[in-house]
């Protein structure tokens, strides 16, 4: 019996290891990093707060991605993205170059084919966001 006891302990608590992460993990997560070669990332901060990541969702809606940009030199100074766990899948990808006031941003993690420019206002709204 108290074999049968322990037995089934054991399995519950493996069980719930296995199973509470993934039941406790947000359903939005806005993961925000630097470009640290050509084809790597890395993300040092991870938002789960529902009211940033809206902000932010607002924030990159308002950027104009049709202008033609000129192709930046060296890696990206800022990455975001915003990573749906449910779905398995990633959205609101963003790269920025800063330089000044002179702010590049592209739609694409590394991508250069989609971007345009923000304004400086419009890059302290991001890390007020982000803060």
């Amino acid at each position: 019996m108290k074999k049968k006891i322990l037995f089934s302990s054991i399995v519950g608590l493996v069980l719930l290891t296995l199973i509470l992460p993934k039941i406790m993990k947000p359903e939005k997560v806005l993961l925000v990093g630097t470009q640290i070669n050509e084809t790597s990332y890395q993300f040092t901060q991870e938002i789960k707060d529902k009211e940033k990541i809206a902000e932010f969702e607002n924030w990159f809606d308002e950027i104009d991605f049709s202008k033609d940009i000129e192709i930046q030199e060296g890696y990206a100074d800022m990455v975001l993205q915003i990573v749906h766990h449910k779905e398995g899948t990633s959205t609101h990808l963003v790269s920025l170059w800063i330089n000044g006031n002179n702010i590049t941003v592209t739609n694409d993690i590394g991508a250069d084919t989609k971007g345009g420019k923000i304004t400086k206002a419009q890059l302290d709204e991001l890390q007020d966001i982000l803060e």
